[in-house]
């Protein structure tokens, strides 16, 4: 009785609180009612956030970074978890009786929640270091991946309908749409660099004064440290593709290029149709994420949001911002010392390894000899960090 009671002042306290913001709700619900016409209007607003990203990233203090990078971290990773959460489900149906121990460890998804937040914040962080280099080229294959997505999600559709029982037909749409999207993105990307590069570049130093490096500047001593081991990675792409397409680097080498080429190309971009998949989830599909796993299939029914999953969600969004923070301040603090971190010497020594491999003679000698002449602002300070790292 008492059970009974509180749960019934419960729902009261509820519906009261919710009240208030009834009309807007309904409101949403309609316009995102239709998949096509939500979709759409999230990715527009999706893409209206990085462009907000692009202009004003590089000028962030590490608090307001994380804040955006747990959005993006937390939208990408919604993504991962709906579809674990959609096979947890076909094994929960079709596979475990209900009241055996499979189907309560089946059930849980703390640690599901934990790696794909982790592994979202890995690939947003990848996306949010390159988004202020993006040209017009690279928006213009964003804003085009935005209708290719939809567009493979509806050739998929019918396929799937006639081959997925309807509690699994959105998870396949969304697989397939997003293995090919990102096949498709990454070539294209791919193509676009091998021969719009840095291939008129001497070297490996001629390339570094090249790059554009919007956080060199940066308040955040995280993103500043970060951006500089990026350079690794866009000279990699952008003059190490050119050499070993020009054949400089051997077959062997070509090949490796290309490879390491694609992987960075398929982590960056992963993020974007992480995102795009999102978008193209409706609210029952995202309830269902952080939902306990269904006995029977009924869409009919709102499915109701588990406390502990919500909770596990938002200590592992608390962990990664502490480990962020910490590390950003122990960055601040090696940096007082006027001493290099490692990320930072980790990345001098990858681009003096790169500089031998590629044009057969030490980065740290290229520099000596034109550091005197040198006047760009980004070159000389990362070089002068070359040459301290060296000496």
């Amino acid at each position: 009785m008492n059970t009974t009671s509180n749960d019934s002042l419960m729902h009261s306290f509820k519906m009261s609180l919710a009240r208030p913001f009834a009309p807007l709700a309904q409101a949403l619900h309609k316009l995102f009612e239709n998949r096509k016409r939500g979709y759409f209007i999230k990715a527009l607003l999706l893409l209206c956030f990085l462009f907000l990203l692009e202009q004003t990233l590089p000028f962030m203090s590490t608090p307001v970074v994380v804040v955006f990078w747990l959005i993006l971290t937390t939208l990408s990773a919604i993504t991962f978890i709906y579809a674990v959460t959609v096979r947890k489900t076909e094994h929960q149906l079709a596979k475990y009786q209900l009241d055996g121990q499979l189907a309560r460890f089946n059930n849980g998804r703390a640690f599901t929640i934990f790696i794909g937040f982790v592994l979202s914040g890995v690939f947003s962080m990848g996306l949010l270091l390159s988004l202020p280099k993006w040209e017009i080229t690279q928006w213009a294959f964003v804003i085009v991946s935005i209708a290719v997505y939809f567009g493979f999600a509806l050739a998929f559709q019918n396929k799937a309908k006639t081959e997925y029982k309807p509690a699994f037909q959105q998870k396949a749409i969304i697989q397939w749409s997003s293995c090919c999207s990102l096949v498709v993105l990454c070539v294209a990307v791919y193509a676009t660099e091998a021969t719009t590069s840095l291939s008129a570049s001497d070297n490996v130093l001629d390339a570094i004064y090249e790059l554009s490096t919007p956080f060199l500047a940066s308040p955040s001593a995280i993103m500043h440290v970060l951006g500089d081991f990026s350079i690794v990675s866009d000279i990699g792409l952008l003059y190490g593709i050119p050499q070993a397409t020009s054949g400089a680097l051997g077959e062997t080498s070509y090949l490796i290029v290309i490879a390491i080429s694609l992987v960075i190309y398929a982590s960056i971009l992963l993020s974007f149709i992480n995102l795009l998949g999102c978008c193209y989830l409706s609210s029952y599909e995202i309830r269902r994420a952080f939902s306990p796993l269904p006995t029977e299939w009924n869409t009919s029914q709102k499915p109701a949001l588990k406390c502990g999953l919500i909770v596990a969600a938002l200590v592992t969004v608390l962990l990664l911002a502490g480990i962020i923070l910490v590390y950003d301040h122990h960055l601040e603090a090696v940096k007082q010392t006027g001493q290099q971190t490692k990320i930072e010497a980790f990345t001098y020594a990858q681009l003096d390894i790169m500089a031998y491999a590629i044009d057969k003679k030490n980065l740290g000698e290229q520099a000596a000899e034109r550091i005197a002449d040198e006047t760009t602002e980004t070159s000389t300070s990362f070089i002068n960090g070359f040459l301290s790292h060296n000496n």
